[in-house]
């Protein structure tokens, strides 16, 4: 149940991304070794952070350049993964709002990578 209508207005504005979550450390040959996740092709909305949203978040977290996904349902994009938007860059998933009680979404802050 959704006390807004916040996910039926995230569906209009959904693309297909690739999410890689992060990597587990294995032991391998007596060093510990950080092995990739497994790349999962997803649905979200992406929009860039808003004047505002800087302003109330902690002062030089987040710039222009980085953006807020949005994901209707509960998480399922975890901490420190990977987002790679095509034609838009890559990003890395910091911080995770919950709100599937209100809307039914889940919104993810990302900091834009550097390009390799």
């Amino acid at each position: 149940m959704s006390l807004t209508g916040v996910a039926s207005a995230i569906v209009r504005h959904k693309r297909n991304v690739t999410v890689t979550p992060p990597g587990a450390e294995t032991l391998l040959g007596g060093e510990y070794v950080k092995v990739s996740g497994t790349p999962v092709s997803m649905s979200v909305a992406v929009f860039p952070l808003t004047d505002k949203e800087l302003r109330f978040l902690p002062e030089g977290s987040y710039t222009k350049q980085d953006v807020k996904i949005y994901e209707i349902g509960g998480r399922t994009i975890e901490a420190r993964s990977i987002v790679t938007v095509p034609d838009g860059g890559t990003y890395l998933v910091n911080d995770y709002v919950d709100r599937t009680f209100e809307g039914n979404f889940s919104k993810y802050l990302c900091k834009r990578l550097p390009v390799q």
